[in-house]
């Protein structure tokens, strides 16, 4: 372990040495100085505060993670090429312990330089509700909407298995799907279809959602309160539509919330909106009005053809239901430490580059490693919300090539591979005030931590030994 330590301390002091980390340091903390002051974003305090956490950082964290490729790149490569190598080659030290100790030093070096551009972030966010112009409103609004973290819950997901494969079966009855029409695909298209129509509510027509509220939110009222400090807490109902463009018509219709068996001790909340732009409506409902289960049923009833327009829900979050559950700083933090993941992540695709190519030759394979994984994953993510095509107009069965089947067996492997570490997003969550937690958390440690720096690691400790093998000889 000492002999590890020995390799980190070293590292971490050549690396805080350097002109170009110095550089990107004082670059990004001009940036970030010069958002806080310039962002105004929708003239609210609370606009300026998303705004200002997206930002600031994401562009903390593009900036970190260039500065943690080149220097990890940099750290084995730069010692081969100097002949550096040697020394450690002929002394009792393992290649493992030569790649842990790096990486750990590298890890250090983030902890360092996120510690700090956090903390000036953290710092800009309440300068802002200093600002001459504030008023005490506009700083509860923040506090009730950003500087907060509230748990997210979404309806509970439809079951559209059986209803794809009725579908499937009436389309097959009236010639409209080839019998050669591959099953899986063409139930896939169907279940996407069936999403995209979901979210379109008629005029005259109704939709109804399934909330389920956290079970130790729906049992422990004293919980509920010592979580929120507040005794009239509430629950946000959020929605978000948009109305047809091809009518002329405001969104008229009225929002029923109650409890989904017919429990008459609870009287249903209603509450009318009449909208003529894309919109995201809040509603506090009281927990007094949650059942005892839990279970909440959240219906929109549009208004008829003359008084109202189609609706067209947001495909991601039509509803969501927000519950206060803890404070900012502590959102902060778990942002902080999935950050560093990342960081960790990007630290270890380097140091193995380093240890396979020269430096110029790993800088460019390790970020070239980045933009694939980024591509793999944005394509992904169109074609899980892509909406449906239409089978009515199939006109026959498609002839796939071997190259398709080959390119899609790739891009498949190539998901597998990548979306585990793409999927945490804690920034995105800390700017909506919504609760990083946790468990996302513990999980960004598990897959980015030990999957991925523990395969690379694997890989980048077998090429070292080999490469210190081939140096002795």
């Amino acid at each position: 372990m000492s002999k590890i330590l020995n390799i980190a301390r070293l590292t971490f002091r050549d690396a805080v040495r350097s002109k170009f980390v110095g550089f990107m340091i004082i670059i990004l903390i001009l940036l970030i100085g010069i958002l806080a002051v310039s962002i105004k974003g929708d003239g609210t305090l609370v606009g300026r505060l998303k705004i200002l956490l997206n930002y600031t950082l994401n562009i903390s964290g593009f900036f970190l993670g260039l500065m943690t490729l080149w220097i990890s790149c940099g750290s084995v490569s730069r010692e081969i090429e100097n002949k550096q190598i040697y020394l450690l080659a002929v002394k009792p030290v393992y290649s493992a312990q030569i790649w842990l100790g790096k990486w750990l030093g590298l890890l250090l070096v983030n902890i360092t330089l996120l510690a700090i551009t956090v903390f000036i972030i953290y710092a800009a966010t309440l300068w802002c509700k200093q600002v001459q112009g504030v008023t005490p409103d506009d700083i509860e609004r923040a506090q009730n909407e950003v500087l907060i973290a509230r748990r997210q819950t979404l309806p509970l997901a439809k079951d559209l298995d059986k209803e794809a494969g009725k579908r499937f079966d009436a389309l097959v009855k009236t010639g409209q799907i080839p019998d050669n029409m591959p099953y899986k695909k063409t139930i896939r298209e169907i279940k996407k279809q069936l999403s995209a129509e979901d979210l379109i509510v008629a005029p005259g027509k109704s939709k109804q959602w399934i909330l389920r509220l956290p079970h130790i939110y729906a049992k422990n009222s004293r919980l509920r309160e010592r979580k929120t400090g507040d005794k009239d807490t509430t629950a946000t109902l959020r929605v978000s539509f948009l109305p047809s463009f091809r009518s002329p018509n405001p969104v008229t219709g009225a929002w029923i919330i109650g409890p989904v068996t017919n429990d008459t001790s609870l009287e249903p909340l209603t509450f009318n909106i009449s909208e003529d732009h894309p919109s995201t409506h809040e509603f506090e409902i009281p927990f007094s009005a949650i059942p005892s289960d839990g279970s909440l049923a959240v219906t929109f009833e549009n208004a008829d053809r003359a008084a109202s327009t189609t609706v067209i829900f947001d495909s991601n979050k039509p509803i969501e239901l927000l519950i206060a559950e803890g404070k900012f700083e502590m959102n902060f933090l778990r942002t902080f430490l999935i950050m560093l993941c990342k960081l960790a992540a990007l630290g270890a695709i380097g140091l193995t580059a380093g240890i396979f190519f020269s430096l110029p030759v790993a800088t460019f394979s390790a970020y070239t490693l980045i933009v694939i994984a980024l591509i793999v994953n944005y394509f992904s993510a169109v074609a899980q919300h892509d909406t449906a095509v239409s089978l009515h107009h199939s006109h026959g069965p498609t002839n796939r090539s071997v190259a398709m089947i080959v390119g899609e067996s790739i891009a498949s492997a190539a998901e597998i591979v990548v979306n585990p570490a793409m999927q945490f997003r804690p920034i995105a969550f800390l700017s909506e005030g919504l609760t990083v937690s946790w468990s996302l958390t513990g999980k960004a440690v598990l897959i980015l931590i030990i999957i991925y720096c523990g395969t690379f690691c694997a890989a980048g400790s077998y090429c070292l030994s080999r490469r210190e093998f081939d140096l002795l000889l």
